[in-house]
């Protein structure tokens, strides 16, 4: 009952700081930070897939209703929800992540940092190719898709080294 309340609290406040204060961040006219994803990517290991790509898409559907953009935040969510798994376990075994939330205490930093740097580059690229639509400016696309990664990365390593680590 404990870890439900965690996830609503994180899902409100992450909702509220993205609606509020990310979203109105766009450096040089291209980076913008998704932070809201950091829910998907530390829900525990033992969530079942099909919860995670629904609270993905409901996630997205709800930025979405205040950024005014029609669909593509919950598409984007909806699809890292559907490769979280794959991903977590294409970084780390099975018999090392049966339980826990993904972190640098439980997975170890080399493996947690290429988890993270994949997840947010396949939301970042799902988004943005959805908002183009079309490779017909691609430079600017790859750009937008790169610096927009390495914002959020940035910040989701700032909260990550937040956490007190237990040895």
């Amino acid at each position: 009952m404990r870890n439900i309340i965690y996830y609503l609290f994180l899902f409100v406040v992450l909702l509220l700081l993205q609606v509020l204060i990310l979203n109105n961040i766009h450096l040089g006219g291209l980076a913008t930070p998704f932070l809201y994803i950091w829910l998907l990517l530390k829900l525990p290991a033992e969530t079942p897939r099909g919860l995670i790509i629904t609270i993905g898409f409901f996630f997205g559907l709800i930025i979405d209703m205040f950024c005014n953009t029609p669909g593509m935040h919950a598409l984007a969510s909806t699809f890292i929800g559907f490769m979280r798994d794959p991903l977590l376990f294409l970084f780390v075994s099975n018999e090392e992540m049966k339980t826990g939330t993904p972190s640098i205490r439980t997975m170890g930093l080399g493996a947690f940092s290429r988890y993270l740097i994949v997840f947010v580059f396949l939301y970042c690229f799902a988004l943005y190719l959805i908002e183009a639509f079309s490779f017909f400016d691609f430079p600017t696309l790859l750009l937008k898709i790169i610096s927009s990664t390495i914002l959020t990365l940035l910040l989701m390593f700032g909260i990550e080294s937040l956490k007190p680590s237990y040895k």
